[in-house]
């Protein structure tokens, strides 16, 4: 569904994603690995591995990132609901949801375009948006 070019970038979303709550722990790191995985339906390169390990680039610009990613068009919708999942999976790993977890989450939505209405749709009982299963 992400073109080579497009899994760089949610690699990068998806580890400051694990460092929203202040720290990136080894069962986040996984996790990312894991979601990573599932995007592409298959395992992962080395480089894109290496990339995700090594957290997010120094110089991390989360707008610039989302702006990068190209993912504002009606059409690009199942990419966008995709790209929250996997935020999702990674920040609910330690089980424990805190604020900034939830406003890194509305800025990637904001950044790439989603209206309030698409993080509604997936919204789960808990408030929280459905990681991606299996």
């Amino acid at each position: 569904m992400f073109s080579a070019e497009q899994l760089e970038l949610v690699a990068d979303i998806l580890n400051g994603a694990a460092f929203a709550d202040g720290s990136k722990d080894a069962p986040e790191a996984e996790a990312i690995e894991r979601a990573l995985g599932k995007a592409v339906g298959s395992g992962l390169d080395d480089a894109l591995v290496e990339r995700v390990r090594k957290g997010p680039p120094e110089n991390f610009d989360l707008s610039a990132t989302c702006e990068q990613l190209q993912i504002w068009k009606p059409e690009d919708r199942p990419k966008r609901e995709l790209l929250f999942r996997l935020i999702a999976e990674v920040t609910e790993v330690d089980n424990v949801l805190d604020a900034n977890e939830n406003r890194y989450l509305a800025d990637v939505a904001r950044l790439v375009g989603a209206g309030k209405h698409e993080l509604e749709d997936l919204k789960g009982r808990g408030g929280w948006i459905t990681p991606v299963k299996g």
